[in-house]
């Protein structure tokens, strides 16, 4: 059964376009048994998305989106309460610090996506560089640990989709990482396309017209 752990709600600024209620009751709808809220830079959506979850009979995984020093993002997942006191620890010495700020979270029960176009891989990969993405990818198992990464791969009907994502799988493969299918989404339902698209706008300070490839398809 698929699950989504990689879900941006309104409370990520400027990303996402729905409230936590409303990924929680579009998870639901569709038969999840778990989604996971990955709002930028904290836990801003938790607790709401946790209690929207008792309500609807699914689970509410808790975890946050790092902003890496090179601007990229990487999505992280509590498994329990002492992982979730890490990342709060970590989380607090990154605004406190910034994002040059490392803590070790090897061992800490924290998992790791390589997140979307806007993690470290695909980044790289988006510039052809396959040696900085594999470089990136070892960066990662050696913060997390080898059985806490996944390997993340969007389809959001782009050109370059299929050539992205044969590359991660051949990448999971050579570093024996496991792979984790997502959506990466920004709205619960298709009515929040634009309002997220206005976001992505505001972000990149561009117009409806100008922002082109900037708009997710299938966001």
């Amino acid at each position: 059964m698929f699950c989504e752990f990689h879900a941006r709600s309104a409370f990520s600024f400027l990303r996402g376009a729905s409230l936590p209620i409303e990924m929680i009751r579009e998870a639901a709808e569709l038969g999840y048994s778990a989604i996971a809220i990955t709002d930028h830079g904290g836990f801003q959506g938790s607790a709401r998305a946790h209690d929207a979850a008792k309500d609807y009979g699914i689970r509410a995984v808790v975890g946050a989106t790092l902003d890496l020093p090179d601007g990229s993002h990487l999505p992280v997942l509590c498994t329990d309460r002492s992982s979730y006191q890490t990342l709060s620890r970590h989380l607090t010495d990154l605004h406190l610090e910034g994002a040059g700020k490392a803590r070790d979270l090897n061992r800490s029960g924290l998992i790791a996506l390589t997140g979307d176009r806007d993690g470290p891989l695909v980044r790289h990969l988006l510039r052809d560089d396959k040696e900085a993405a594999l470089a990136s990818a070892r960066k990662i198992v050696s913060t997390f640990g080898q059985d806490n990464v996944y390997v993340e791969i969007n389809r959001h009907h782009l050109r370059d989709d299929g050539k992205l994502n044969r590359y991660l799988v051949d990448l999971a493969g050579h570093l024996r990482l496991p792979l984790l299918a997502s959506n990466a989404p920004l709205h619960a339902k298709r009515e929040g396309r634009l309002l997220a698209d206005a976001f992505t706008c505001l972000r990149n300070h561009v117009t409806l017209d100008q922002a082109g490839a900037l708009l997710a398809p299938n966001g």
